[in-house]
């Protein structure tokens, strides 16, 4: 404010320089919407250059991620012009006579689902956690209801201005806090993923709506070829069905299970599934998952380097598949609101519009899942998340608990709860 007075008072001594008031973005929840809404920030030379911003001047302000780069377009307006007469020294004398202004035009407003409240609770939940990514949605619309990553940022920094240090150590922070986990961090799901091999296995009569058609004794492991996979319970699980081997997590029931599945039948439903396709949400930079198919394996391992085996990783979520936390959501949100699929959404929009092509799995199957999800958080002696289970309520959460290598550290952890559990009307995942 001295600097400006001084300037303001000594006008005739700068020749050509004009002092203006201008907006500033203000993000009122700051780090807890830092990944939904994104930033602004000025657009740069290559952009101006660009024909899609033809309309653009610099020192214009433009969307970087986040909704702010979905919607520029919506959110930008139009520029107003205002011509001002001036004499030799550069002071002012009033408006340019036969120039009328051109008035400028506010963008348009943008209506979410985001629901605030679940958004700051779980933003708060998530501030317990160094790196992660957890998010919410209902599945009967897709509508996107909380979505927090962590580490995160504060874009009123990078709106207000930040030097290009601090800009820079912001970027190449080895924990990334402009990754969007949500969407771009790609992880294997580990037994989340058991009920995609559960269905499959219903599907081809391997196991049915009255829980029969496969048992196993599993002693804490199994023997196939010249390699012991192990089952997360040293001990074992002793004898156990399908309802048990979810709620218990069993690794040698859905290793035996994808054995009698096979392979090239076990890729080719992963795959028509869809579910590790980008969602398409509505915000930039979506990664996809990944599910192996025989030529993914050619590539990747050369032919004569893998074979029949590799079903048994694939069948408890581990090995060559991977997926994001909403990837994660949205398959579940499908397995509980009778196969439907959504393309998630942040902008309020019609469901409708958002419909994909449904699950392949009957009806009859999806509803073999819920017995099973409710036991693993409300069954006291073995369910694995029973530590969540909710004491004293009417209502249950139903979900499932994973662990999954990673190459890097320590295991990921993942969750993914439904509730109620008779009826879901909101999906969360962690990671």
């Amino acid at each position: 404010q001295k600097t400006l007075a001084v300037v303001e008072e000594h006008r005739s001594a700068f020749p050509g320089i004009f002092i203006r008031s201008d907006m500033k973005r203000s993000y009122v929840y700051g780090p807890a919407l830092a990944h939904v809404l994104g930033y602004v920030g000025e657009i740069t030379d290559s952009q101006l250059e660009d024909s899609v911003y033809a309309d653009y001047t610099m020192g214009s302000l433009i969307g970087r991620s986040g909704i702010e780069a979905q919607y520029e377009h919506l959110l930008h307006g139009e520029r107003g012009v205002k011509f001002i007469e001036v004499d030799a020294r550069g002071r002012e004398l009033g408006p340019f006579r036969d120039k009328i202004p051109v008035m400028p035009t506010r963008g348009n407003d943008l209506q979410l689902t985001i629901d605030l409240r679940l958004q700051k609770a779980m933003h708060a939940i998530m501030d317990t956690i160094k790196i992660g990514a957890m998010v919410a949605v209902n599945p009967h619309t897709g509508g996107v209801l909380a979505m927090v990553s962590k580490p995160g940022f504060d874009p009123n920094r990078l709106s207000s201005g930040i030097s290009t240090g601090q800009f820079r150590q912001l970027l190449f922070n080895p924990n990334k806090p402009f990754l969007n986990r949500t969407i771009q961090g790609i992880y294997p799901p580990g037994s989340t993923f058991k009920v995609i091999t559960a269905l499959v296995g219903a599907d081809l009569e391997l196991i049915g709506p009255d829980m029969h058609g496969l048992e196993v004794t599993c002693r804490g492991g199994m023997q196939y070829g010249r390699r012991y996979f192990k089952c997360w319970q040293a001990g074992g699980h002793g004898k156990v069905g399908y309802h048990h081997a979810i709620v218990r997590s069993c690794d040698t029931f859905f290793y035996q299970l994808g054995i009698k599945i096979g392979l090239e039948r076990f890729c080719r439903y992963g795959n028509e599934c869809g579910l590790l396709e980008k969602t398409g949400i509505d915000l930039p930079n979506e990664e996809s998952g990944l599910f192996p198919d025989e030529n993914w394996y050619n590539r990747n391992y050369g032919r004569g380097n893998w074979g029949p085996g590799n079903v048994l990783n694939l069948s408890i979520g581990q090995g060559e598949i991977s997926m994001s936390p909403l990837q994660l959501a949205m398959m579940y949100s499908s397995l509980c609101n009778g196969g439907r699929r959504y393309r998630p959404q942040l902008l309020q929009t019609d469901p409708e519009t958002l419909r994909l092509q449904d699950l392949m799995f009957s009806r009859e199957h999806l509803d073999m899942l819920i017995p099973p999800l409710t036991g693993v958080v409300n069954d006291p002696n073995y369910g694995t998340a029973r530590g969540s289970r909710l004491w004293g309520q009417e209502l249950k959460l139903a979900g499932k608990t994973g662990t999954s290598q990673n190459p890097h550290g320590e295991d990921h952890g993942l969750f993914v709860g439904l509730f109620p559990a008779s009826a879901p009307e909101i999906v969360v995942s962690i990671v």
